[in-house]
C-alpha cells in the first residue's frame, strides 16, 4: 500500500478507535484494550495494512506518549502521597521492592527465553507497576473508593508512580552508569521539577485563574506548557517524556489543578489513544512462545502481589481481608510499563521482544482484572472458606463480654448513630463488628469496642455469638456491603443471635418486605433522612 500523509493516518487511527471502542463498551471491556486492538487491525503485520508508514507510526507514538505522560502526571497528587500515612508507605515500598525481588528470581528460573540482565530488570520493574487508569476506573464504577482496601490500593498506586518517575529520570543513562551521568540526571530532574513547580504556582495558575472562562485559551496554554517543559527536559539531557510527566505533576499540585483537569479532559482521550494505537500498529505476529511467557508473567504478578502485601498483615494490624483485596486490585500492569519499555527500545537497552511481551501481558492482565476487581469480595469469600482466612484474624476478635448493642459494619451514618447512642444512653455498651482496623482507635476514644469480623463470612460472624446483644443493628446498604447483601447479612444475624432484636436499613419496598419476613425491624433509607434514622433507632432502644 502506498504511503499516505500523517493526518490521514491519525484520522484512520481515531476512526478505528471509535468503532472498536463502541464494541468494547458493549461487551464491557477496558477501552485501552480497544485502542490497542484498533492499532493491530490497522497495522501492517497482523491487520489490514491500512497504516504502513513507519515514520508516521513513530510520530503518532511520540505524540501519544508525551500526552499520556502529561495526563498521568495530572493524576499524581504529591500532597496525598505525603499524607497517606505509615501503612501505605510500608505497603508501597514492600510491593515494589519485595515484589521486584520475588519477580526477578521467578523470571530468572521460569521464563523459557534468553534475556539479558538489563532486560530482566526492565520486565521486573514493569511487572510491579499497576494500571492507575484501569484500577481507579473500576473502583469508581463500583462506588468503592472509600473502603480501606481501595484507599490502600490508590495510595500504593501513587507511590508506584513516584518510583516510575525515579526510574524515568535515570533510564536514559542505564547503559552508561557513570556516577557523573547519574548525578547529572538527578540534578537535571530536580532542577526541572523545581522550575516547573515554581512556574506553575506563581505564573501559570494566575493566568488560568484570570482567563478560566475561556476554554480554548486554557486548553492551548496547557498543551503549550506541556511541550515547553518537554523541550526544556530535552535540553537538559532528559527525555521529552520525562518532561511531560513533570509538567503534569506540577499542574496537578497547583491551586487550580482540578479546574485545569476538567478543562482539558475534553481532548485528553484524543491524544492518549494515539499512544495505545501505535502499540497495536507495532505488534508483529506472535507465536505460542510469547503467549506462554505472558501467562507465566501473569502468575508471577499474582504471586508477587500476595507475598509483598499479605506479608504485613500482622505488623500493620489491618486484617487479612483488606490486604487480600488490595493484592487483587493491583494485578493489571500499568501503562507506565509500556512507556518504560517503549523508551527502553528507543535507547537500545532492550529488544522489541521485551516490549511485545509486556504489551501482551498488559492486555491479558487488563482483561482478567476487569473481572477480578469487579468480583474481588466474592473471590475473597471463596478463598476465605477454603483456607479459613477469617480465622487468621482471631486476634482482633471480641473477648465475648456481653454487650447491649452490636453494630454490623461502620460508615458515616453508623458513626452518627453510635455517637448519639453514647451521648443519650451512656450506660449502654456498644460494640462494632467490622473488617477495617483503622476504625478501632476512633471508636475506642468514645468508649465503643471494635472487633474484627468479615461480614460476608458466616463463621466469622458466628464467633461473636457469646456477646448475646439485645440489639443487632446494620446501617449498611447493599451499595456499601461487599460480598454479601443486606438480606443475607440479617439472615445470618437472626440465626446467630436469635434472642436479639435485629434492625436494618432497606433501600426499596421489596427489600423492606423481605427483611420483615425474617423478623427484622426495617428503616427505609429511601424515604428517611439521617436525623430520622437516628430518631428511629432511639425509639427502638427505648422500647
Amino acid at each position: 500500500m502506498h504511503s499516505q500523509g500523517l493526518l490521514t493516518d491519525i484520522a484512520f487511527s481515531i476512526i478505528g478507535c471509535g468503532i472498536i471502542s463502541l464494541i468494547m463498551k458493549l461487551i464491557k471491556q477496558p477501552l485501552i484494550i480497544g485502542y490497542v486492538i484498533a492499532g493491530i487491525i490497522l497495522g501492517p503485520a497482523i491487520g489490514f495494512g491500512i497504516i504502513t508508514d513507519e515514520a508516521n507510526i513513530e510520530i503518532i507514538s511520540e505524540i501519544g506518549l508525551i500526552f499520556l505522560l502529561f495526563i498521568i502526571g495530572l493524576e499524581i497528587n504529591l500532597r496525598d502521597m505525603i499524607s497517606n500515612g505509615k501503612n501505605i508507605i510500608v505497603l508501597a515500598f514492600s510491593q515494589v521492592i519485595i515484589g521486584s525481588i520475588v519477580s526477578f528470581f521467578c523470571l530468572k528460573f521460569l521464563i523459557p527465553v534468553n534475556l539479558s540482565f538489563i532486560e530482566l530488570v526492565y520486565i521486573t520493574f514493569c511487572l510491579n507497576l499497576t494500571s492507575t487508569l484501569i484500577v481507579v476506573k473500576i473502583l469508581k464504577d463500583k462506588f468503592e473508593t472509600q473502603t480501606i482496601a481501595a484507599k490502600l490500593t490508590i495510595g500504593i498506586l501513587i507511590f508506584q508512580d513516584f518510583f516510575a518517575i525515579i526510574f524515568l529520570a535515570f533510564q536514559k543513562n542505564f547503559l552508561n552508569p557513570e556516577y557523573s551521568l547519574l548525578l547529572k540526571s538527578l540534578v537535571s530532574s530536580l532542577l526541572l521539577l523545581a522550575t516547573s513547580f515554581a512556574f506553575s504556582k506563581y505564573f501559570l495558575s494566575k493566568i488560568i485563574h484570570k482567563y478560566s472562562s475561556s476554554l480554548e485559551f486554557v486548553i492551548i496554554l496547557s498543551i503549550a506548557y506541556c511541550f515547553l517543559i518537554s523541550t526544556l527536559a530535552n535540553v537538559l539531557g532528559l527525555s521529552k517524556e520525562m518532561g511531560a510527566l513533570i509538567a503534569g505533576v506540577s499542574i496537578a499540585n497547583s491551586p487550580y489543578s482540578e479546574e485545569l483537569v476538567v478543562r482539558i479532559s475534553s481532548i485528553r482521550d484524543f491524544f492518549v489513544t494515539l499512544f495505545f494505537v501505535s502499540l497495536g500498529l507495532k505488534l508483529p505476529v506472535v507465536g505460542a512462545e510469547y503467549l506462554t511467557v505472558s501467562m507465566i508473567l501473569i502468575v508471577i504478578i499474582v504471586v508477587s502481589r500476595f507475598i509483598s502485601i499479605l506479608f504485613y498483615y500482622k505488623i500493620l494490624k489491618l486484617g487479612v481481608r483488606p490486604l487480600f483485596i488490595t493484592s487483587l486490585n493491583l494485578i493489571p500492569i500499568s501503562e507506565f510499563g509500556l512507556v518504560i519499555t517503549s523508551l527502553g527500545v528507543k535507547y537500545s537497552h532492550i529488544g522489541e521482544n521485551v516490549e511485545i511481551i509486556i504489551l501482551i501481558t498488559m492486555i491479558i492482565s487488563s482483561l482478567l482484572s476487569t473481572y477480578i476487581i469487579n468480583y474481588n469480595h466474592i473471590i475473597y469469600s471463596f478463598f476465605s472458606k477454603i483456607f479459613s482466612l477469617s480465622n487468621i484474624d482471631e486476634r482482633f476478635s471480641s473477648d465475648d463480654e456481653k454487650t447491649d448493642i452490636l453494630v454490623l459494619g461502620y460508615n458515616k451514618l453508623t458513626a452518627e448513630i453510635i455517637k448519639t447512642i453514647k451521648e443519650k444512653f451512656p450506660s449502654i455498651s456498644v460494640e462494632v463488628a467490622d473488617f477495617n482496623a483503622l476504625n478501632s482507635k476512633e471508636l475506642n476514644v468514645i468508649g465503643v469496642k471494635w472487633t474484627y469480623v468479615d461480614l460476608s463470612n458466616y463463621e466469622s460472624l458466628k464467633r461473636l455469638e457469646g456477646l448475646k446483644p439485645s440489639l443487632v443493628i446494620s446501617m449498611m446498604s447493599d451499595l456499601i456491603l461487599k460480598g454479601i447483601n443486606t438480606y443475607n447479612l440479617m439472615l445470618n444475624a437472626t440465626s446467630i443471635f436469635p434472642e436479639s432484636v435485629p434492625v436494618s436499613v432497606a433501600e426499596t419496598y421489596e427489600e423492606e418486605q423481605r427483611l420483615k419476613s425474617i423478623g427484622v425491624r426495617v428503616i427505609n433509607i429511601a424515604t428517611a433522612s439521617s436525623s430520622m434514622l437516628i430518631k428511629e433507632v432511639e425509639k427502638i432502644i427505648k422500647k
